[in-house]
């Protein structure tokens, strides 16, 4: 398995995949512009949960830390 499954069959978190996939793009096409437009993951329907307790849950927060150092390692 290559990361934690997510809410649907086909889809898995797994942050470093976007990593590796912005090197590989770099190092094949000489580092060209990329805009990342979404990145995301889904999630079970909770209708029971609030808003805060939908937001406070570990699998966004470390899709979010990944973002973050996908973002500060890119050059400017």
């Amino acid at each position: 398995m290559i990361g934690e499954k997510a809410a649907s069959d086909w889809l898995y978190v797994v942050p470093w995949g976007m990593r590796k996939f912005l090197n590989y793009i770099a190092d094949t096409y000489s580092n060209p512009p990329i805009y990342i437009m979404e990145n995301g993951m889904d999630d079970e329907e909770n209708e029971t949960a609030s808003l805060h307790e939908m937001l406070d849950d570990k699998l966004r927060e470390f899709q979010e830390l990944a973002d973050e150092e996908v973002i500060e390692e890119q050059p400017m």
